[in-house]
C-alpha cells in the first residue's frame, strides 16, 4: 500500500470514528427520551392498538419498497462524484415512484382493511392512507441525506435527528394523554417525517429541479436493483407477524410479538447506527480487503458487547422488569422478548456481513442468503404458529437467521468465520458467563421484592461491564472515550 492510500484509508477510518462517537452521543439522549415516552405510551394504549398500527405500518411498509429502487443506497456506495445532474435525476425518478406507490396505497387500502377478524376495518383503511402520506416525506428528505452519509458528514445528522425524534416523542405523548389513541402513532410519525425533510434540505441544499435523462434514468434503477431486492429480501421476514399471526390469532398477538421485538431487541439501534456509518466506510476501503476485515472483526467487538450485555440483563431479570416497568398485562411476550434478545446477537452478525458484502460490491450473496433465510423462517413459522400460538414466530425468527449468517460466512472464503470470531470471542463470551452466573444468584427467592428488578439488572450490568474492563484490548473503549471526550468539550462550549 503507498503512502498515499495510507493516508487516505486512516482519514477515512477516522471520519467513521468520529461519525460512530456523534451518533452514539445523540443516542445516549434519545433512549432516555424514547424509554420515558414508551413507558407511558405502554401504560395508556392497549397492545390491540400497537398490534393494529404495526398491520398498518406494515402494508405500507411492503408496497414503498418498490418507490425506491436501491437509489440512495447505489448512490452513496458508488465510487466516483455525484453530480447535480444524478440528483435531480435520481430525485425525479423516485418522486414519481413515491407518487405512484401512494396512490396505489390509497386505492387498495381498503382490500387491506378486510384482510382480518377483530380488527375494525375502517380505522386501519384510514390509518393505511396517513401512512402513505409519510412516504412523499421521506422522499423529500433522501437526496440531502444521501449526500451528508456518503461524505461521512455525521455531526450535522446526528442533531437532525435528535430534533426529529423529540418532535415524534413530544407530539406522540401529548395526544396519548389527550386521549387520541391510535392516531398519536400516526400523526407523530408525520410530524416528524416534515421536521426532517424541512432541515435535512437546509443543512444540505441542493438545486431542486425535475429532471429525466432516460439512459441515466435506467442506469440507476439497474444499478440499484440489486440493493433493493437485498432490502426486500431483508423485509420479507416482517411479513410473517401481520400476515400471518394477526391473520390466524388477531391483533393482540401482533401486539405482543411487536413489544417483545422492541424491547428485546432495543441495542438494534446501535447495530443501526454503526452499520450506518460502516456501509460508505466500508465502501471507500473495499478495494483494501486486508482493511476491510480487520474493520469488520472491530465493528462485530463493538456491537456484539453490547448486545450481549442486553441479552445478560434480560435473560436473568427480564420478566420481573417486564412486570415492575410495563404491567403485568405485558407478561405473555416474555417468553419472544428473551429470545429476540438472543437472535440480535446472531442478527448482528447478519448484518454487518451483509452491509460488508453490499458495500464492496457483493451485494447479490447478501440477498441470496436473505431470500434463503426467509425461505425457512415461513416453513417454521407457519406450523409453529399453529400448534404453539404467536411465540412461533420468534422460534422460526432465531433459527432463519442463524442459517443466513453461515451462508454469509462462507461469502468471505474459507475459514472466515475462524478468522474474524475468533480474536473476539473471549471478548463477548467471558463477561456474559460471569454476569449472567451472578443474575442466577440476583433472581433467586431471596432476592425478590417490589425494588428488586432494578438493582438485579444493575448488578448483572455491572458485572458484566468490570469483567469487559479486565479481559478487553485498550481498542475497544476507544469509542467510548472518545464519546466522552466530546461530551466534556461539547459542555465546556
Amino acid at each position: 500500500m503507498s503512502s498515499e492510500d495510507s493516508s487516505s484509508t486512516k482519514t477515512i477510518n477516522a471520519k467513521a470514528k468520529k461519525g460512530i462517537t456523534l451518533l452514539l452521543g445523540r443516542q445516549a439522549f434519545l433512549q432516555i427520551l424514547t424509554f420515558g415516552g414508551g413507558v407511558i405510551v405502554a401504560r395508556i394504549l392497549t397492545p390491540t392498538q400497537f398490534g393494529l398500527f404495526g398491520i398498518a405500518s406494515f402494508f405500507v411498509g411492503i408496497i414503498a419498497l418498490f418507490g425506491d429502487f436501491g437509489l440512495s443506497s447505489f448512490l452513496i456506495q458508488r465510487k466516483k462524484d455525484i453530480t447535480e445532474k444524478e440528483l435531480q435525476i435520481g430525485f425525479s425518478v423516485q418522486q414519481l415512484l413515491t407518487l405512484l406507490v401512494v396512490f396505489v396505497l390509497f386505492l387498495i387500502a381498503p382490500l387491506f382493511s378486510h384482510l382480518y377478524r377483530n380488527v375494525p376495518a375502517e380505522t386501519l383503511l384510514w390509518l393505511i392512507r396517513a401512512l402513505a402520506l409519510s412516504l412523499i416525506l421521506a422522499s423529500w428528505r433522501s437526496i440531502s441525506a444521501l449526500q451528508m452519509e456518503r461524505n461521512l458528514r455525521y455531526q450535522t445528522l446526528a442533531w437532525i435527528e435528535v430534533v426529529e425524534a423529540v418532535s415524534y416523542q413530544v407530539i406522540l405523548v401529548l395526544l396519548v394523554v389527550t386521549k387520541h389513541g391510535i392516531w398519536s402513532l400516526a400523526i407523530a410519525t408525520i410530524v416528524r417525517g416534515l421536521t426532517g425533510s424541512i432541515l435535512m434540505y437546509v443543512n444540505a441544499p441542493w438545486p431542486i429541479r425535475v429532471r429525466f435523462d432516460k439512459s441515466e434514468g435506467l442506469a440507476m434503477i439497474k444499478f440499484g436493483i440489486p440493493f433493493q431486492l437485498q432490502l426486500i429480501a431483508n423485509q420479507l421476514d416482517a411479513w410473517i407477524t401481520p400476515v400471518l399471526t394477526a391473520s390466524i390469532i388477531g391483533p393482540q398477538a401482533v401486539g405482543f410479538i411487536a413489544f417483545a421485538s422492541t424491547n428485546g431487541q432495543k441495542p438494534i439501534v446501535l447495530v443501526g447506527i454503526v452499520t450506518r456509518v460502516a456501509f460508505p466506510h466500508l465502501a471507500r476501503l473495499q478495494d483494501n480487503r486486508a482493511e476491510v476485515e480487520r474493520v469488520i472483526a472491530r465493528y462485530l467487538a463493538y456491537l456484539l458487547t453490547a448486545t450481549m450485555l442486553w441479552f445478560a440483563v434480560l435473560v436473568t431479570v427480564g420478566p420481573g422488569l417486564v412486570a415492575w416497568i410495563f404491567t403485568n398485562r405485558w407478561q405473555p411476550a416474555i417468553f419472544a422478548l428473551i429470545v429476540y434478545a438472543c437472535a440480535l446477537n446472531i442478527d448482528v452478525l447478519s448484518i454487518v456481513l451483509s452491509v460488508t458484502l453490499s458495500s464492496v460490491g457483493a451485494v447479490n450473496k447478501s440477498t441470496q442468503a436473505e431470500v434463503v433465510r426467509t425461505v425457512y423462517n415461513i416453513l417454521i413459522s407457519v406450523p409453529l404458529v399453529l400448534l404453539i400460538g404467536f411465540n412461533g414466530v420468534v422460534i422460526g425468527y432465531i433459527v432463519s437467521v442463524a442459517l443466513a449468517v453461515v451462508l454469509k460466512f462462507r461469502s468471505f472464503g474459507q475459514h472466515s468465520m475462524r478468522r474474524l470470531l475468533d480474536p473476539i470471542a473471549k471478548i463477548v463470551l467471558i463477561p456474559f458467563l460471569a454476569s449472567v452466573s451472578i443474575g442466577a444468584i440476583v433472581v433467586s427467592p431471596s432476592f425478590h421484592g417490589m425494588i428488586a428488578p432494578l438493582p438485579g439488572a444493575f448488578t448483572v450490568a455491572l458485572v458484566y461491564v468490570v469483567v469487559l474492563i479486565v479481559v478487553g484490548p485498550a481498542w475497544l473503549f476507544e469509542p467510548a472515550l472518545s464519546m466522552t471526550k466530546w461530551s466534556r468539550q461539547r459542555l465546556k462550549s
